[in-house]
């Protein structure tokens, strides 16, 4: 197990007592979040979401959904869930395919189609790592992570590019 992981148990009880706090505290500061359409060589892909840190930035955190969901899904409860006040998070949304929102691509019978499956689903990812490196952000305070179909864009997409500079993802 990673020092950095969490189980299961543990975000739910991190969740409760984020709950509990917020009806002791009453209703914490919440960053207004900020949709954008996607554009340029990604325009099939759904609204970009960033939900600006509380406290002075100091990490982000691009977080995938799962198949079907959006980035709203996670907007107003991740930050919550996670009490990182000073982590900016990015919300990507993934291309709608079939009637779903997938960040794979998928055959009629439900299986992948092939090794690049979800190649631009990466080559998205990748995308924005780099606008995060542009905007002055080091790689090791890039993290990457996602939910059901979108942790697997996140642990496919986390060691790459190799070039980051200050250290992995």
């Amino acid at each position: 197990r990673h020092a950095d992981c969490f189980e299961k148990r543990e975000l739910v009880d991190r969740a409760l007592a984020a709950l509990v706090r917020e009806v002791e505290e009453g209703v914490a500061a919440v960053p207004v979040p900020t949709p954008a359409p996607a554009s340029g060589s990604f325009a099939e892909f759904g609204e970009l979401v960033t939900v600006p840190a509380i406290e002075e930035e100091q990490a982000t955190l691009l977080f995938f959904h799962g198949f079907g969901d959006s980035a709203r899904g996670f907007v107003s409860q991740l930050p919550k869930l996670l009490q990182l006040p000073s982590v900016r998070y990015v919300l990507p949304t993934a291309p709608s395919q079939g009637g779903m929102r997938s960040w794979f691509s998928f055959a009629s019978d439900t299986t992948l189609r092939g090794a690049g499956a979800a190649s631009r689903s990466l080559a998205y990812a990748h995308w924005l790592i780099q606008q995060e490196l542009a905007r002055g952000v080091s790689g090791d305070s890039i993290f990457v992570g996602g939910f059901s179909q979108g942790g697997s864009v996140a642990v496919q997409a986390a060691p790459a590019p190799a070039e980051l500079p200050s250290g992995p993802l």
